[in-house]
C-alpha cells in the first residue's frame, strides 16, 4: 500500500499575538493535527534512535556479503541468511526502516491529537525557531508551508507584560522580563516573517491578527484555499473584540512607542492578511533604526535577538552563532545616504588548508570573504547607498556549512559616511 505523505504546515508569530488561537481553530478541522508547543522537527530528532536495528541489518548484510564473497570462491556456495525472507512474505517489513520516516512523524503526530488520517501536520511554537528543526523536516516532508499570525505590537507587548505581572503575583508562569526584552522579541518574530518571505515566498502565508477576530470567516477560507483544505471556527473559539486593560507602566508605555510608534499609529491601515507577498513593506516599520554609531552586541548575558531573523542559534555568553546555509540580520537607517557596516564575529573552523568561505549580501552589494584562520575577526561593508525608512537584509550564506563552521556574531555597528 503506498502511503500519501501529508503536507506540513508551521504556525509561527510572537508570543501573545495569537498563534494558540490560530492553531486551535485549525486542529478543529479532522484533517488537520497540528502539536502545540512540541516542535515537530524535535519530535523528528527524538525518534531518529528507532531505526538503530535497520543499521545493525545493513552491517549485517554488509558482513554476510563479505563472508559469501570468500565462501563462493573456496566452496561455490552462497551464504545463507535466515532472518530475511522478502520474497516469501506478503508484507515484508517487520522494523522501522528510513524511507518511512515521514510517516512515522505523521503517523505519531496522527495519534497524539486521535486523528490518524489527518492530511495536514505541523507544529505551533511562537518565537525563535531552531534550524535544525526547519531542516529536519524540509529533509523528510516535500510539502511544507509557513503561516504567521501578527498583532499590533502595543497590544502585543501588553498582553506580555500582563501575564508577566500576573507571574509576579503568583497568578500565572511567564519570564521576568523588562520591556525591552519584550519589544526584542516582538522585532524577532518579525524578521523571521521576513526571512521566511525572502526564502520561500510562494509556501508563506501571513494573518493580521485583527482581521482573524473582526472577520473570521473570510480570513479562515483564505487560510483554506492556501493549504487545499476548508476552515471553519466549528467550535466559536473566536470572542468578540473587546478593548483590552492597558498594563503598562508609563515608562514602558513610552519605550514601546518609542521604539514601534510608527508601526502602532498605521496598524489599523495595514493590509497584512494573504500570501506573504501582501506583506510587502508594511511591517518595515517594526524593524530597528540603526541609529548612526549605535552598536549591537550579541555578546551579552541575554544577545540583542531584535534584528535577527532566521538562522541563528541560542544566545551564549560570546555571541550567537550562525546555524543555517542562510543567516538573516534586519534593520533601518534613520535617512537615505551612504553607509557602513561593521561586523565584528569569531570563527574556529577556519585554517590555511580548509579556509572558510562566505559570502555577504547588503543593498543588492554581494561579497566573498575567505577566512584562512581562526578566532576574531572584522569585515567592513560599504560605503553602500542605503533607503531610509525600509527595512534591509544583511545575508550571510554559507553554502552548505553548518553551525560547527559558521560564524559567532559578536557585534555589529551602523555608520553614516
Amino acid at each position: 500500500m503506498r502511503l500519501t505523505e501529508p503536507l506540513v504546515a508551521f504556525v509561527r508569530g510572537s508570543a501573545r499575538s495569537g498563534t494558540t488561537l490560530l492553531s486551535d481553530i485549525m486542529n478543529e478541522n479532522p484533517e488537520i493535527a497540528i502539536l502545540v508547543e512540541q516542535p515537530l522537527g524535535d519530535l523528528a530528532h527524538g525518534i531518529a534512535g528507532i531505526f538503530w536495528f535497520e543499521k545493525h541489518r545493513d552491517e549485517q548484510r554488509e558482513t554476510i556479503a563479505a563472508r559469501s564473497r570468500k565462501a563462493s570462491k573456496k566452496h561455490g556456495a552462497k551464504h545463507y541468511d535466515p532472518i530475511e525472507n522478502p520474497d516469501r512474505m506478503r508484507y515484508p517489513r517487520r522494523y522501522p526502516m528510513r524511507d518511512r520516516f515521514a510517516h512515522i512523524v505523521a503517523a505519531i503526530v496522527g495519534a497524539s491529537l486521535e486523528k490518524p488520517a489527518a492530511r495536514i501536520i505541523g507544529s505551533k511554537t511562537p518565537g525563535h525557531w531552531n534550524d535544525y528543526e526547519l531542516r529536519i523536516v524540509q529533509e523528510l516532508f516535500e510539502q511544507v508551508r509557513y503561516v504567521f499570525i501578527v498583532r499590533n505590537p502595543l497590544d502585543t507587548i501588553n498582553s506580555i507584560v500582563n501575564r508577566r505581572n500576573a507571574a509576579r503575583e503568583g497568578r500565572d508562569l511567564w519570564p521576568d522580563k523588562p520591556i525591552a526584552e519584550a519589544i526584542s522579541r516582538y522585532r524577532e518574530g518579525v524578521c523571521l516573517l521576513l526571512s521566511c518571505a525572502s526564502s520561500y515566498p510562494e509556501h508563506t502565508y501571513v494573518i493580521r491578527y485583527d482581521d482573524l477576530i473582526d472577520d473570521t470567516d473570510r480570513t479562515l477560507q483564505g487560510l483554506g484555499r492556501f493549504l487545499g483544505v476548508e476552515l471553519r471556527d466549528t467550535s466559536g473559539l473566536v470572542r468578540p473584540s473587546r478593548p483590552a486593560e492597558n498594563v503598562l507602566s508609563h515608562a514602558e508605555d513610552a519605550a514601546v512607542r518609542s521604539a514601534l510608534g510608527d508601526a502602532i499609529d498605521t496598524w489599523r491601515s495595514k493590509r497584512l492578511t494573504g500570501p506573504v507577498g501582501v506583506v510587502e513593506t508594511q511591517l518595515d516599520d517594526c524593524i530597528d533604526v540603526a541609529r548612526p554609531g549605535k552598536e549591537y552586541r550579541f555578546d551579552a548575558p541575554v544577545g540583542e535577538r531584535g534584528v535577527l531573523g532566521s538562522g541563528w542559534s541560542g544566545a551564549q555568553p560570546k555571541g550567537i552563532w550562525s546555524d543555517a546555509a542562510v543567516s538573516d540580520v534586519f534593520f533601518r537607517v534613520p535617512a537615505g545616504g551612504e553607509y557602513l557596516v561593521t561586523v565584528r564575529f569569531s570563527a574556529s573552523a577556519a585554517s590555511k588548508r580548509e579556509p572558510m568561505t562566505f559570502h555577504t549580501s547588503l543593498a543588492n552589494d554581494e561579497r566573498a570573504h575567505t577566512l584562512r584562520k581562526g578566532g576574531a575577526g572584522q569585515i567592513v561593508l560599504g560605503p553602500l547607498r542605503l533607503e531610509g525608512g525600509r527595512a534591509h537584509r544583511l545575508r550571510f550564506s554559507f553554502g552548505e556549512l553548518q553551525s560547527a563552521k559558521g560564524l559567532l556574531l559578536r557585534r555589529l555597528r551602523v555608520d553614516a559616511r
